[in-house]
């Protein structure tokens, strides 16, 4: 039997559906922004249990979501940013326990880990034309996202989805001190140098 699940919402690089996402973000209470200080919590997971998911104990929808914020004559303004998705995040009443809620945690602290490696290669970046930007961007989130994805899927096999104790334990050292490696990359704006060589 499965007892979680984790679910990734994509945010496209300059996306409507990306602005209208954080848009509602900013007015009403449905997302939470990802601090190493805060750790989730249940009364976070709001969401209705899903028939769809029914063999699962718990789900936890997570969004990165990434776009521009600016352009400058020599840098391109943009952010990236990992969520958690309150209404559509749940928990069956009778499997809360506190090794269920931390396995959770981790895959959100997974999504963090992988923003965190998007933004080292986006600041890495020097653009020459927009156009050609945007597209390297959106390629090199896709390889992200499967890295990721396998990543999320090795930890819920390992861990056994939380019921193997000794293992997530070590899941939670090794994306700690994996959080700790990319740390300088923790801030979600990034500045993108630009270099203009003819029309963009």
């Amino acid at each position: 039997m499965k007892y979680t699940v984790y679910i990734l919402f994509i945010g496209a690089v300059l996306s409507c559906s990306s602005t209208s996402v954080l848009n509602k973000q900013e007015t009403q209470p449905e997302y939470i922004l990802w601090d190493g200080k805060y750790k989730l919590v249940w009364e976070d997971f709001k969401g209705e249990v899903d028939s769809q998911y029914d063999e699962y104990d718990a789900v936890t929808w997570v969004l990165i979501d990434q776009r521009q914020k600016g352009l400058l004559e020599d840098k391109i303004l943009y952010e990236v940013v990992t969520y958690f998705v309150i209404n559509d995040s749940w928990v069956k009443k009778d499997k809360m326990n506190k090794e269920l809620l931390q396995h959770e945690q981790l895959h959100w602290d997974i999504s963090e880990l992988y923003a965190r490696k998007f933004r080292k290669m986006c600041s890495e970046h020097i653009s020459h034309n927009l156009n050609s930007t945007f597209k390297y961007f959106n390629q090199e989130y896709d390889k992200m996202l499967l890295e990721e994805s396998a990543f999320q899927t090795k930890y819920d096999t390992e861990t056994n989805y939380s019921k193997n104790k000794e293992k997530q334990k070590e899941w939670v050292k090794k994306v700690k001190a994996l959080l700790k490696k990319y740390e300088a990359y923790a801030d979600t704006y990034l500045e993108i140098k630009r270099v203009k060589i003819g029309k963009q």
